[in-house]
């Protein structure tokens, strides 16, 4: 016969009781590391990089200027640290070129004492006349509303790679391909890609630059050495690692080029008769 054997649980042993008095000193030691940490977060952080928050910027907006007109890139537009002190505001307005029609991105960047940089992106729309404003309305509200779809959360939750990956296969899957446009007016060919859903590669480049701009992303434009009747359009984008080959055009091959360098995109390229050939005079600073 098998027999079962149960152990007994051994007592407990029992317990010390614990002086009142002696809990004093830890209480008192954690009430100073907490007021220590409260001192140091309010008044501190300004030289240790402690605390919540950085810059703010406030007033960031696109502008629309006539060409040959004059913008006034800081008015209205402030920069203060968490505590409301005004800081010095950096305004990169190089790439814009008032002479010529066009969408072009400023940066706005402020540095707080502990070295945290907040940073903003407008659009600068230069139009011919004060008729194409109607269009860049449209241009602007159908890239919001787009933006909105793919961000809900607003863009700036989202990493600058997130922000361009969904730019690009919105551009790649939601606009169909159809081979003509007028290369010569930017507002229209984006409000055609981002509205009527449709139009050749010069259409999905400059619908990918509208919302590229309007997400943050740095970006610029880029074309083919024309070839006889042969030309193609798209964009490089930089997300902190050097500019990158960002064409959205859909191809009969199935290819995609999201986020290339210069060598992955030359690869394809040079197999494929010398689709994406530019000229490396203008460019010479695109990730090898």
């Amino acid at each position: 016969m098998t027999q079962t054997l149960y152990a007994r649980r051994p007592a407990p042993a029992p317990r010390r009781r614990r002086r009142a008095g002696a809990c004093v000193p830890l209480l008192l030691a954690a009430a100073d590391l907490l007021l220590l940490g409260l001192w140091l977060g309010r008044y501190c952080h300004g030289f240790f990089g402690l605390g919540g928050g950085g810059p703010v910027l406030t007033g960031v907006r696109s502008i629309t200027v006539t060409v040959g007109g004059g913008a006034a890139y800081t008015q209205g537009v402030a920069a203060a640290d968490r505590d409301g002190r005004p800081l010095p505001l950096a305004v990169d307005s190089s790439g814009v070129d008032l002479n010529v029609p066009g969408l072009y991105p400023v940066t706005y960047r402020a540095t707080d004492a502990a070295g945290r940089t907040a940073e903003a992106t407008a659009c600068v729309y230069v139009v011919a006349n004060a008729e194409d404003e109607a269009t860049v309305q449209a241009v602007e509200a159908a890239a919001d509303a787009v933006l909105a779809g793919l961000f809900p959360q607003g863009p700036e939750r989202y990493t600058p790679r997130e922000r361009m990956e969904g730019i690009y296969w919105y551009c790649h899957d939601g606009i169909r391909y159809v081979s003509s446009s007028d290369k010569g007016d930017w507002a229209a060919a984006a409000c055609r890609g981002l509205v009527e859903r449709q139009g050749d590669c010069y259409v999905y480049a400059m619908a990918a630059k509208v919302l590229l701009t309007r997400a943050g992303i740095p970006n610029r434009d880029i074309a083919k050495i024309p070839n006889g009747d042969s030309v193609h359009h798209w964009n490089l984008v930089d997300i902190g690692e050097g500019w990158h080959h960002f064409d959205t055009t859909r191809r009969a091959d199935g290819a995609t080029f999201c986020y290339l360098t210069d060598s992955e995109l030359m690869a394809y390229s040079d197999t494929h008769g010398g689709t994406h050939a530019y000229d490396r005079t203008v460019y010479t600073d695109i990730a090898a």
